[in-house]
């Protein structure tokens, strides 16, 4: 269902199974549309659950406003959730893996990286258009302009490591991802990730105290060499199970028709074993 006509008794539903609107993460609402119940002011950002079909399980949701809109973006696919939500219990963990573990802890000059990497400038605007224009199907802001260093990522990494025992993981990603690509800080300095970390709800002591530790640093180590030894090259790749990979940016409808595969072989074995 897309909108509604109370007045008229009139539902407006989308296009079949297939309609673009499923395939999306976020979902955009005109201000003007909006409807609370208490206060928007108050609602705790980090602790919204929604759902946009009778009878689907509520979903982990953030959102963004402007003056225009609100933005609500979902942790899941809603396509993907529509599909398999009865079938699948899903539980992401991220795990690092360093593109460039070379670059120095101090960081790397991007201009002159860039040019030892795409050579002319036409080269380094072209793939930075392409990359800005992916992002803002997906109500992403790149801003590559506003980042003069490349970081080196291994105490962002171990953050995300220790992240994990509190629940804070992707929020935490998603953040790191943010101040990096949108807003152009600098995500090897312990004063970000300080910042980053307490802005979604982690404390800034502990934060403080754990990035001036070695805590964590043998297990990130570790985990990223046994990427290496699989012969992990690309990111992102994803490790279902621990038995089937997805390597690459995809389109929702090659996870859900991966995922189906899996399901059915997953089924099979157990009927058979």
């Amino acid at each position: 269902m897309l909108s509604t006509d109370v007045v008229n008794n009139i539902i407006y539903v989308g296009e079949g199974s297939d309609h673009p609107g499923l395939f999306r993460s976020s979902l955009k609402v005109p201000t003007s549309k909006m409807h609370f119940i208490s206060d928007p002011k108050k609602i705790e950002v980090k602790n919204l659950k929604a759902r946009i079909r009778y009878r689907q399980a509520l979903q982990d949701v953030s959102f963004t406003k402007n003056s225009e809109n609100y933005y609500f973006n979902f942790k899941n696919l809603q396509k993907a959730i529509t599909e398999l939500n009865s079938k699948v219990d899903f539980e992401i963990n991220w795990k690092p893996y360093e593109l460039h573990p070379e670059i120095p802890e101090n960081g790397y000059d991007k201009k002159l990286y860039m040019q030892q990497k795409f050579g002319n400038q036409s080269g380094r605007s072209s793939t930075y258009n392409q990359i800005e224009e992916i992002g803002k199907s997906l109500n992403f802001d790149f801003n590559f302009s506003k980042t003069d260093r490349i970081p080196n990522t291994f105490k962002a990494h171990r953050l995300i490591w220790k992240s994990k025992e509190k629940g804070y993981q992707t929020k935490l990603s998603e953040a790191l991802f943010k101040a990096y690509f949108t807003d152009g800080k600098d995500i090897g300095s312990n004063n970000v990730l300080i910042e980053i970390a307490s802005s979604i709800g982690m404390d800034p002591d502990e934060i403080k105290a754990f990035l001036h530790s070695d805590e964590g640093g043998q297990e990130t180590a570790d985990d990223e060499m046994n990427f290496i030894e699989k012969s992990i090259g690309a990111v992102p790749t994803y490790f279902i199970n621990e038995k089937y990979i997805i390597q690459g940016g995809q389109e929702p409808a090659t996870f859900i028709s991966f995922l189906n595969k899996i399901l059915i072989k997953e089924n099979q074995n157990e009927a058979t074993g």
